[in-house]
């Protein structure tokens, strides 16, 4: 019989993806304990290199006043 789909709070995916980033425990002993597939403790690990990656490059590149700059102020793409 197949498992239902569930859905799990944008909280709970970053509690679980931090046990992988910041604690140090492989993704298949989360996935154990937490009772989750693979594929998904994966893919929030990754979702939250990328918002930390943001993070960072905000610090250290803020935005002038909240107003694009260089070339995201001539209207190019990034």
């Amino acid at each position: 019989m197949a498992r239902k789909r569930r859905r799990f709070s944008s909280e709970h995916k970053e509690r679980v993806a931090r046990m992988v980033v910041d604690d140090g425990l492989e993704v298949s002993v989360v996935c154990r304990d937490q009772d989750l597939g693979e594929t998904a403790v994966r893919r929030w690990v990754d979702q939250l290199n990328v918002l930390d990656l943001w993070d960072l490059w905000d610090t250290h590149f803020p935005l002038t006043c909240g107003k694009p700059v260089g070339r995201l102020a001539q209207g190019h793409p990034l």
